[in-house]
């Protein structure tokens, strides 16, 4: 698939259906999260989207195991640290 066809796809609520079956099956493989969420998109795109939805996966996975750091607070910064 090239970019310029991802761009007229909805890739936000890609992002949601992968969210959504990553909470409906926890610890699923990426593989059968790609094969669940490919069949909702046409025969000849099922392949290409496979490989956008694994991506996506293992993205959404790796942001749940390992949260953003908290950043301390700046003591230069009004109202800062003391």
């Amino acid at each position: 698939m090239r970019y310029r066809e991802m761009a007229k796809m909805d890739l936000a609520a890609v992002r949601q259906a992968v969210s959504d079956w990553l909470d409906a099956h926890p610890g699923g493989l990426l593989p059968d999260l790609a094969d669940d969420l490919k069949r909702g998109y046409p025969d000849d795109q099922q392949a290409d989207m496979a490989v956008v939805l694994r991506g996506m996966g293992a993205a959404e996975v790796e942001c749940r195991a390992c949260p953003a750091p908290e950043i301390p607070p700046d003591p230069a910064a009004p109202g800062g640290a003391r």
